[in-house]
């Protein structure tokens, strides 16, 4: 069954009824042990549960059934004011300049695979939201637009223009699903929080979009907020009154935006608010094993059933995870690095790109398996990228997934 409210709807209730029935037992089975938990608190307990079942259907749906339902359109309250915007191609093509800039000609090359191919979209722009309480808005009506004949959304534009701060919110979902709408209300309480505005931008996400797509349309968003294109309604909002705030994917977006305006020169905001962010995309950290209980994510990661979008070439009658053809992954605690070394393309080019090290090739399961049931360990010191370790490989095939 796709994933829609219906099918959310039966894989979830369940999770909230049992979640109700065994949290007083939980929680006094740990005040026994002499131990706190967030989860000693029944409404983060219920979140935390319903988030892990909703990720788990995820799982056993396609990436496209998962990226729709998530992108549905969510009724906004009738107490706020709901803006949709489109940030112009210029802004995009500004973002994309600073991004090149930023990266240099050799990443350009060896990273990235060129200047050109991240800078497509489907759409002229990129969609965002401005988001306020109306309680907070300017109330002088007909005076606010100079007598213009404005929309609604345009006028509630204008009228928070008098909310000096902004909250810029990057949305999560593991930088392949989510959007605006799955997070909106969670938007809308920061707004009021603050009693200012929030700023949220709907950007690019992969399989479709990979890396570096939606960096450049999260720093689009910023510039656009900052350095407003002709044509726009809001005036430059002043960097000192923008704090970013994201979770997860939109977490680690915000610290990787914030770093490319540290390194150009650019102004930065006034802070950034951090909501468990996904920053090690490696995987080189122990806790990516050793917390699976107190994780939303599954313990097996973002998996997905086979489709058009993802994976591209299914693994015929095998299991989902197959063998590693050539080089195996990094072992979990330790880290690889995304640029060739000279060694790592000089043994894609000869073919000679094999295992080096004198460890057997394992599966994803076996490592889960082995590592995951292994006492804590001390984290090993990175290892320089050679053709000993898989990530970037030309022509490697590392992990398929049927």
């Amino acid at each position: 069954m796709p994933v829609n409210t219906a099918s959310a709807a039966v894989h979830i209730a369940p999770v909230v009824l049992k979640t109700f029935a065994e949290h007083r037992k939980r929680r006094k089975a740990r005040e026994k042990e002499g131990r706190e938990a967030p989860q000693d608190d029944i409404l983060f307990d219920e979140a935390f549960n319903i988030v892990k079942s909703f990720i788990e259907l995820g799982t056993n749906n396609t990436v496209e059934s998962l990226q729709a339902f998530t992108n549905t359109r969510v009724p906004s309250l009738y107490w706020v004011a709901i803006c949709p915007v489109t940030i112009p191609l210029s802004t995009c093509n500004e973002a994309a300049d600073a991004l090149i800039e930023w990266f240099g000609p050799e990443e350009l090359n060896t990273v990235v695979g060129g200047k050109r191919w991240w800078q497509v979209r489907g759409l002229n722009g990129i969609d965002a939201e401005w988001i306020a309480e109306r309680e907070h808005l300017d109330d002088t009506g007909e005076k606010v637009g100079n007598g213009q004949k404005l929309t609604r959304e345009e006028q509630d534009i204008l009228q928070m223009e008098k909310l000096e701060s902004v909250i810029f919110y990057v949305h999560g979902g593991g930088y392949f699903w989510g959007s605006i709408n799955t997070h909106r209300y969670q938007i809308i309480r920061l707004a009021h929080k603050l009693k200012g505005r929030a700023f949220a931008v709907n950007y690019r996400k992969a399989p479709q979009y990979p890396w570096p797509c939606p960096v450049q349309d999260v720093l689009a968003a910023y510039l656009y907020l900052i350095r407003p294109p002709p044509g726009s309604l809001h005036k430059a909002v002043d960097p000192g009154k923008i704090v970013f705030a994201g979770d997860s994917a939109g977490g680690g977006l915000c610290v990787t935006v914030m770093t490319v305006l540290r390194d150009l020169g650019l102004p930065l905001p006034a802070g950034a608010v951090l909501i468990s962010p996904w920053v090690d995309l490696t995987h080189s950290f122990p806790s990516i094993l050793q917390n699976t209980e107190t994780d939303i994510i599954p313990p097996h990661g973002f998996l997905a059933k086979p489709s058009v979008l993802w994976p591209l070439d299914p693994c015929p009658k095998t299991a989902r995870i197959v063998p590693t053809k050539t080089n195996p992954p990094p072992i979990p605690g330790e880290a690889d690095t995304l640029k060739p070394s000279p060694g790592r393309v000089e043994a894609a080019e000869t073919g000679t790109d094999i295992p080096g090290r004198g460890y057997a090739v394992e599966t994803q399961e076996e490592m889960l398996e082995k590592y995951s049931s292994a006492a804590p360990y001390t984290l090993a010191p990175p290892q320089v990228a050679d053709s000993s370790t898989a990530e970037k490989n030309l022509g490697s095939e590392v992990f398929l997934f049927a």
